[in-house]
């Protein structure tokens, strides 16, 4: 039943993200990441086996352990994705209201 909960799960994900994709509120390489991730957890839930054999491959214990070591570098890249851009959006909005401010001191002289 799991299988089929999950296939339907990632039917809708690649769904919204070819419409993101297709609206422009989503890059092809961000796209790109998702469908590989997305086909990856639906390939995975298909042939269970298949994980078993991956952390044989690296030495990993258990596939559970697998999936959680990969979510945990996943989220420290996605963490640091979001300090870089909050970093960005901050010194844009120093650059803005410098720029702001000194337009308003011209229009004042």
């Amino acid at each position: 039943m799991y299988r089929i909960f999950v296939a339907v799960f990632v039917l809708m994900m690649i769904h919204r993200s070819v419409r993101r994709l297709r609206e422009g509120h989503m890059s092809v390489p961000r796209f790109l990441g998702w469908m590989l991730l997305l086909l990856g957890v639906g390939v995975v839930s298909w042939y269970p086996m298949l994980s078993q054999r991956i952390t044989e491959y690296l030495g990993i214990g258990r596939g559970v352990d697998l999936f959680f070591f990969l979510s945990i570098l996943l989220m420290v890249f996605l963490v640091f994705n979001l300090a870089v851009r909050q970093e960005q959006s901050r010194q844009q909005i120093t650059d803005l209201v410098r720029a702001l401010a000194l337009r308003d001191l011209d229009r004042e002289k």
